[in-house]
């Protein structure tokens, strides 16, 4: 999601998305029957990269376009019979298909604002451990102008492990 700039207009989305379906449907004439009599399994992918990638309205229109391309290489005087049922479970599960796609891109979406609410709660957490490492090391500071010469030495020494443990906490 993080490749794709914000809501595509709708020629790009449905464009994309007949683009995949065509391709599919190139790889199932070339097979041929290989796959079975509709090669319906072409299809699942397109439908679901168009769901995810975009929305629901392109998943649908993935598998309306599926539906079409089929339909017009197959023969319909003969075997209407036959043909039905399985463009009906092919629209059943494609239908599925779109909605746990659906329902997965907004898991990844909240998932991803969940990583950036942390990553800024992080931060905030390291700002705060900086300004109060720098409080500690002036306070020794102001403690050490006051101070004996070897108190202010042992203040000294206090103060460059502080901001070890400063530069440590950088690194880290």
């Amino acid at each position: 999601f993080r490749f794709l700039p914000g809501p595509q207009p709708a020629l790009v989305r449905f464009g994309v998305t007949a683009a995949m379906v065509l391709v599919a449907f190139a790889l199932r004439f070339y097979l041929g029957e290989g796959t079975g009599q509709y090669g319906l399994i072409h299809f699942v992918l397109p439908i679901v990269a168009a769901s995810l990638l975009f929305d629901r309205g392109t998943g649908f229109f993935a598998i309306g376009l599926s539906l079409a391309l089929l339909g017009s290489i197959l023969d319909w005087d003969k075997r209407l019979g036959d043909h039905a049922p399985a463009f009906i479970v092919f629209v059943i599960v494609g239908t599925c298909l779109v909605f746990v796609a659906e329902g997965l891109q907004k898991a990844l979406a909240s998932a991803h604002a969940a990583q950036s609410a942390a990553d800024l709660l992080l931060q905030e957490m390291s700002h705060r451990v900086k300004n109060k490492f720098s409080m500690i090391l002036s306070i020794i500071e102001l403690e050490g102008r006051r101070a004996a010469p070897e108190v202010k030495h042992a203040l000294n020494d206090v103060a460059a492990r502080v901001n070890i443990m400063a530069t440590v906490h950088n690194h880290l």
